[in-house]
Parts: C-alpha cells; sequence; structure tokens
C-alpha cells in the first residue's frame, strides 16, 4: 500500500520479492481442489523469480522457476514487440523494437498505427480457430470479428486469456469482453505445463509461452490488419499472472492489461504498463494480497503519486493520478471468480486509451 504522501519504487518492492515468494508458496498448498499441482517447488524464494499462476474457478496456484530480470521487458530477437504508442501518436509505448522484431512505429509518428492495410484479405465477420507452429509445437487461438471490423483499417486487438484448466471458448463466453467495437478478439489457448500439472500459462521467463504469444502477434499481423499500437491483454486467475508477466517481459508489444483475481508480476519489469486490477476481498483462491501487490507494482513503476486516487466507472473502481500510464484499482465484494463488470470494465478502459 502507499503510505505518508511518499512513492514507492520498483527497487523497493523487489527487495521484498522473497518473503512475498514464500506467502505465495504457503497460498499454492491451499488452492487446486480440480488437481493442479505445484510447479518448480522451492525455487519460489528466489527474488525475479517466476511468479504464481493460479487455477480459474476452483483452480491451484502453481509456481514457476527462472530468473524474472531475464525478459528484460524486451521483445526477444525474432518477437513482435515495438509497439507504437497508439492513435494520437502520444501513447504508452513508443520504444524502438529490439533487432529481429516486427514490432510497430513509434510514439511519435502521429496516427501512423492508423494507415489502412491495403493488402489486407477481406475478413467475414464470425467466430474461427487459427493454428500456427511455435518451436514444433502446434498452438492454437480463437479469434472473433465483430461486423463492424472493416479488413483494410488498422484495429485495435484484445487479447484474452483464460485461467488454468481453461479454454480459449470459455474465457470468450464468460469474460464479456467482446462487443460492438470495431476490434479484434483474441482468445488465446494454453497447453499443458509439466510442472502445473495441467494445462496453464507458463509465467516463467525463459517458459514455452512467451515465444507463442511473440508468434501469435507476428501471426495476427500477417492475417489481419491490426494497429500495433493497441494491443491489449486482460487474463483471470492464471491468465492473470500470465498478463501481469507479458507486461512485465513483453512492455513495448502491449499498451495495457488488466488482471482479474490474478497476481504478479513475476520478473523485475523495466517500464510500467497502463494495468486495470480486478480483485473480490473474498477470493481465497487467490488471496486479495497478490491483487493489492500487482496494483503496488503498477503504481510504483508508472510513478504514481502516493494516495491519491479518485472514484470512476463502475464502482467500485478507482483511479490514480500523475500516472506516467493510467493504473484502476477495482476491489470488489465477490470471490474468485470473473465478476459480472469486469468485461465492460475492462474494454472501457483498453478502447478508451
Amino acid at each position: 500500500m502507499l503510505r505518508g504522501g511518499g512513492r514507492l519504487t520498483v527497487e523497493s518492492m523487489v527487495r521484498g520479492r522473497a518473503i512475498l515468494a514464500a506467502l505465495f508458496a504457503i497460498a499454492a498448498s491451499a488452492c487446486g481442489d480440480d488437481g493442479l499441482a505445484q510447479g518448480a517447488a522451492g525455487s519460489m524464494a528466489q527474488a525475479g523469480s517466476g511468479g504464481i499462476a493460479g487455477r480459474s474457478g476452483t483452480g491451484g496456484v502453481q509456481a514457476s522457476s527462472g530468473a524474472g530480470a531475464s525478459g528484460g521487458g524486451a521483445a526477444s530477437a525474432g518477437g513482435t514487440g515495438g509497439a507504437n504508442g497508439g492513435a494520437s501518436g502520444a501513447g504508452i509505448g513508443g520504444s524502438t523494437p529490439a533487432a529481429g522484431t516486427t514490432g510497430g512505429s513509434s510514439g511519435d509518428d502521429a496516427g501512423s498505427s492508423q494507415d489502412d492495410c491495403p493488402g489486407a484479405a477481406v475478413v467475414t465477420a464470425g467466430m474461427k480457430t487459427e493454428t500456427l507452429e511455435v518451436d514444433g509445437a502446434v498452438r492454437s487461438y480463437l479469434v472473433v470479428v465483430p461486423a463492424s471490423l472493416d479488413a483494410r483499417t488498422r484495429a485495435p486487438v484484445v487479447l484474452g486469456f483464460h485461467g488454468g484448466s481453461g479454454t480459449a471458448e470459455a474465457a470468450h463466453q464468460s469474460y464479456g469482453l467482446a462487443d460492438e467495437e470495431a476490434a479484434l478478439h483474441v482468445y488465446p489457448q494454453a497447453i499443458s505445463w509439466p510442472e502445473a500439472g495441467g494445462v496453464a500459462w507458463n509465467v516463467d521467463s525463459a517458459g514455452h509461452d512467451l515465444p507463442y504469444f511473440d508468434a501469435l502477434l507476428a501471426d495476427l499481423g500477417e492475417k489481419y490488419c491490426i494497429d500495433t499500437g493497441r494491443v491489449f491483454a486482460a487474463g483471470q486467475s492464471n491468465g492473470g499472472f500470465f498478463v501481469n508477466a507479458l507486461a512485465c517481459y513483453r512492455p513495448d508489444a502491449l499498451r495495457a492489461i488488466a488482471s482479474a483475481a490474478g497476481g504478479g508480476p513475476p520478473g523485475q519489469c523495466t517500464k510500467g504498463v497502463a494495468a486495470m486490477i480486478i480483485h473480490g476481498s473474498a477470493d481465497t483462491t487467490v488471496t486479495p494480497d497478490k491483487g493489492m501487490y500487482s496494483r503496488d507494482y503498477w503504481l510504483a513503476a508508472n510513478g504514481c503519486t502516493a494516495a491519491a486516487s479518485m472514484p470512476v466507472d463502475p464502482p467500485p473502481c478507482v483511479r490514480y493520478s500523475d500516472c506516467a500510464a493510467p493504473v484502476v484499482w477495482c476491489e470488489h465484494a465477490g470471490g474468485h471468480p470473473w465478476p459480472d463488470f469486469a468485461g465492460p470494465a475492462i474494454r472501457a478502459f483498453f478502447l478508451g486509451l
């Protein structure tokens, strides 16, 4: 929490990571009544180690190993990264992509992300499953195309990451992220993470899901007319932990994240991103302190003014002032499941940036 009008620093929060890691490991033993095992036991106490991945609904919490600092926040060679600052050119990203990335233009290039895609294929409104190969494994994702989407005009991308043991289809049905706005809605599908004992997003900086994310964005760029400066990622439980990890390891690829009933980020991040953190005060699967940790981390990373917040729609959300990138905190009275207000609130937060 922010106290006394002071300003949190990322460095001070990282110093406490060993203590938090131990608490996360204890929380893991209380979760997982659907059989998700704790992953990479014994590595959690490392400062900067990969964080906890909570399971959707009743799911468990599992740890991952891997030094958190090894993502560096920059897109890996051959990845996507390098997003621009958005339609107005005054956005959050704007950094130069790493060598070998496909990223966007700089944030100072006003309006460049809105150039038409003259070579884009005609897209049909509806839902379809796309596949791609990543490191020899066939991966998939669900795409939802609204009728309002123009195949030749760059559209924002809203990614919805399911929880542990979940599916892309279930995330689409339950999250309520897609509506009539002209945005491409994408629901990635996780595969088995052996250390977790089931299907889950691997938050390890050296795990198989970061290359999948990079390949996914590249694949979307080839098949659809997307605005690389307005890529957003939302997730619940294990998916919430993963979007926090993505914001840490791939900050230039994302305009904003939204985490519900999640936690993290797992590593020492290099920069801030816009974030909406949603957590239930009665959540016993991923306890509220994990969500508060995420909130405080992004407040510090974005240089937000201590203890200065104001109510925003929908209740009970508040937005913090003087932030380099917006941070919104929504503590509701529910438990672990995705709350009804989350979908419309996240959609409005994302598409308003």
